[in-house]
């Protein structure tokens, strides 16, 4: 095994783990101490922030920066999952808003709001994961809590699909602003696809696909050495 001290960004690719990635890169450098900065769902693609050697002293640090994702809600169906990859619970095609409808109500998700997280997420019950007792059919319920949203954009809209931009803060979930959405605008809503774009001063551009970990003889030279990333981080504001 080899010492190194650093980041590497990834660009994760769909139905893959944060974890699977993981794997993937303490395989390939063999190395042992790795971690991530963030996990994404595994339907989401984007920016993971892998962690090695003393970097993983980061992950506090990397979990209360804002993060930046691409969106597409699809309107008109919920999951329980409040994504594509859940079981649909319920459908309400019989509304269509309009652009000017869903522009005016995207202005109530910025600044401080309340969110409930999904039943299925790694929020902690009691000392056991959302998700594991989601899966085993267990009663429970997930408090609300009051998260940050920096920016809410529209790009685009062609029914059931509205494609957002978002910038946020710490413990945000896109799923529950999908589903809220749906709600806010008398239908139902889930996450149809997720892109995290940025992390802090940490863009998707600079990332390695994820696919390209395996077996890559130059990984070594994608990797931020730990004294850089701190000045990046102390310089970001």
């Amino acid at each position: 095994m080899i010492k190194i001290d650093g980041i590497l960004l990834v660009n994760k690719t769909e139905h893959c783990t944060s974890f699977d990635i993981v794997r993937r890169v303490k395989k390939t450098l063999r190395i042992k101490k790795v971690g991530h900065g963030g996990t994404l769902d595994p339907f989401a693609r984007g920016l993971l922030i892998i962690l090695l050697g003393k970097a993983t002293r980061l992950f506090e640090r990397l979990k209360g920066l804002p993060k930046e994702y691409e969106g597409v809600v699809m309107l008109g169906v919920e999951t329980d999952t409040f994504d594509r990859d859940g079981r649909v619970v319920a459908q309400k095609n019989s509304i269509i808003p309009s652009k000017e409808r869903i522009l005016e109500v995207l202005k109530e998700f910025e600044g401080r709001i309340t969110q409930i997280p999904p039943r299925f997420s790694a929020v902690k019950i009691d000392g056991h994961r959302a998700y594991d007792l989601a899966r085993r059919g267990k009663e429970f319920e997930v408090r609300t809590r009051e998260v940050e949203v920096f920016k809410v954009e529209m790009e685009s809209y062609s029914f059931p699909h509205v494609s957002l931009v978002v910038k946020a803060g710490k413990g945000f979930y896109m799923r529950s602003l999908a589903h809220d959405l749906g709600q806010r605008l008398d239908t139902l809503g889930h996450l149809y696809s997720l892109t995290r774009r940025a992390v802090g001063p940490f863009t998707l551009k600079d990332a390695i696909d994820s696919t390209k970990i395996i077996g890559e003889k130059n990984l070594e030279n994608e990797i931020m050495p730990y004294d850089k990333a701190l000045e990046v981080l102390k310089q970001f504001k």
